[in-house]
């Protein structure tokens, strides 16, 4: 059973099962995953792992990306979708929590979601956070994408 704390280590209700990581459980970073439920909680609301292939881990090769197990070994990163589409808000908690990148993306389906992840060699109170959006297949600002979710609201 998981078990998670707060940032002042007290415990906290868990909001996620080990199952809901399927075989990317046991690759799953700790901390990442205490963050992860941190912004459940905080956040007041249902958030789903994105049941897209690679939300969580993914065979890459030389990929920089977080989800690249071959290259980071384990697993700091989620592909997640809150039930409420409020992503100024999400953002917020995200980067309160300890979150090191954020990538907002409202052209997800079946509803908008975000790219955590916690970056190693940065702080999680560093205010260094690596933000981004995705518009369609482009790589876009966090405003440029922001801008574009909130006409979903």
């Amino acid at each position: 059973m998981l078990q998670f704390v707060d940032k002042n280590g007290e415990p906290i209700e868990s909001h996620f099962t080990e199952s809901e990581f399927g075989a990317w459980f046991e690759h799953m970073d700790s901390g990442f995953l205490n963050t992860l439920n941190l912004f459940r909680h905080r956040l007041g609301y249902g958030v789903s792992i994105s049941y897209a292939e690679g939300a969580l881990g993914r065979y890459g090769g030389n990929s920089y990306s977080r989800h690249n197990i071959e290259r980071w070994l384990s697993l700091c990163v989620a592909d997640i979708m809150p039930e409420i589409h409020e992503p100024d808000r999400w953002i917020r908690i995200a980067k309160e929590v300890g979150f090191t990148g954020i990538g907002y993306y409202p052209d997800w389906h079946p509803r908008a979601g975000l790219h955590v992840d916690t970056r190693y060699g940065v702080h999680p109170d560093s205010t260094k956070v690596a933000t981004w959006g995705r518009i369609g297949y482009r790589y876009v600002s966090l405003n440029k994408a922001l801008n574009k979710g909130r006409r979903l609201l």
